[in-house]
C-alpha cells in the first residue's frame, strides 16, 4: 500500500474513513472483488482514532491509498479524496458500505460508449447494522435520463451510486456549508453542468448505523439543508447564483434533539418494507417484518396501530 504512489487508473473510488474499523475491511473487498480492476481506492483519514487504519495496512494491495484531509469533516475528506484522485472517473463509496461486484464495469461502459453523458447513477439496497439486506422496491423505476428531474429537485438517488467524469467531479466541489445534505447540493449542481443517466439496478448497499452522518445530525438540520438545497436551485435559476455563492448564506438554526435515531429508522424501513412484501403476497414475511417494526421503536403506538392493520387487512 502507498500513500503517494500515482498511476494512471480508469477509476478513483473515493473513500472517506473515520473510526469504521467494524465494517471498513468488508467496504475495500467489495471494491476489490469487483469485476473491473483498473481502479485506486482513495481512503482519507479525517482522524481514524479505532483500528480502521490498522486494519487496511494489513490489507496487501497497491491500488489502496491512504492520505491525509486537508480539512476536517466528510465534506472535506470527499473534496481531499477527488483533489487527490487520478482516475477517469470519480465514484464515492463510504468505508461502511458495500458495492456490488458489476457496478464499475457496468457503469464505466456506460460512460465511455455515450460521451454526451457526464455521470451515471442508480439504486441502493440498505443493510442493517448487523449486515442483512433489507428488501429492494417491488416495482423498479425505467432506465432513462433524469437530468431535468435532478434540476428541478426532484430526486432519491444517493451520491454513492454516481460514476462521474472526472473534470466535472473535480470542478464541483462538495461545499462544506451544508453540514449535511452536501451531496444533494451536489447533485442539483452536478445536473446544471452535465446530462446524467439514471441505469436501475442496486449499485450499493447502504448500512444504517447510528455512527452515520445520516442519523447523526439533528433532524431540524437535516431538514434545514435539504430545503436550502432546493432553495438554491430556485436562486441559481432566477438570478444565476445562490445565496452561498454570493457569501450571503441563511443562518444554520440551533441544533435540537433528533427524533429520527437509527431505531426509529430502521422501523419506518421495515414497516414500508412489510407493506410491500404484503402487496407482492408475501403475507408471513410482511408480518414479520411489521412486528421487527415495532419492537424497534415500541413506545410509537402508531407503529402497533400498523401491525394490526398489516395482519387484519385484506388485499385489494
Amino acid at each position: 500500500m502507498s500513500e503517494s504512489e500515482k498511476g494512471t487508473p480508469r477509476v478513483s473510488v473515493i473513500m472517506p474513513i473515520k473510526n469504521v474499523g467494524k465494517f471498513i475491511f468488508d467496504a475495500i473487498q467489495s471494491v476489490l472483488s469487483s469485476d473491473f480492476k483498473d481502479f485506486e481506492i482513495v481512503c482519507v483519514d479525517d482522524g481514524c482514532t479505532d483500528d480502521t487504519l490498522e486494519i487496511i495496512g494489513k490489507i496487501d494491495d497497491s491500488r489502496i491509498h491512504v492520505i491525509k484531509n486537508q480539512g476536517s469533516g466528510y465534506t472535506d475528506g470527499v473534496n481531499s479524496g477527488v483533489a487527490w484522485a487520478h482516475g477517469d472517473y470519480i465514484m464515492h463509496s463510504d468505508g461502511d458500505d458495500l458495492i456490488t461486484n458489476t457496478r464499475i464495469s457496468k457503469q464505466v461502459s456506460f460512460l465511455d460508449n455515450n460521451q454526451e453523458f457526464g455521470a451515471i447513477c442508480g439504486e441502493l439496497q440498505m443493510l442493517t447494522p448487523e449486515g442483512k439486506v433489507l428488501p429492494a422496491k417491488s416495482e423498479r423505476p425505467q432506465a432513462s435520463e433524469v437530468t431535468q428531474k435532478i434540476r428541478s429537485g426532484s430526486t432519491s438517488i444517493s451520491h454513492c451510486s454516481y460514476l462521474i467524469r472526472s473534470d466535472l467531479a473535480k470542478e464541483l466541489p462538495y461545499r462544506k456549508w451544508f453540514v449535511t445534505a452536501s451531496d444533494l447540493d451536489f447533485q442539483f449542481r452536478l445536473a446544471e453542468k452535465c446530462r446524467i443517466w439514471f441505469e436501475p439496478g442496486t449499485t450499493f448497499y447502504y448500512r444504517l448505523h447510528s455512527s452515520s452522518i445520516t442519523h447523526s445530525q439533528p433532524s431540524n438540520q437535516r431538514i434545514f439543508f435539504e430545503e436550502t438545497a432546493h432553495l438554491f436551485i430556485q436562486q441559481r435559476a432566477q438570478r444565476g447564483a445562490d445565496d452561498l455563492q454570493e457569501n450571503n448564506p441563511p443562518e444554520i438554526p440551533s441544533a435540537k434533539d433528533s427524533e429520527n435515531s437509527i431505531n426509529v429508522h430502521l422501523s419506518n424501513i421495515f414497516m414500508g418494507n412489510a407493506w410491500r412484501l404484503k402487496k407482492d403476497g408475501k403475507y408471513l414475511t410482511a408480518v414479520w417484518y411489521g412486528v421487527k417494526s415495532y419492537f424497534k421503536n415500541p413506545s410509537d403506538l402508531s407503529q402497533l396501530k400498523s401491525v394490526f392493520a398489516l395482519i387484519l387487512k385484506p388485499n385489494n
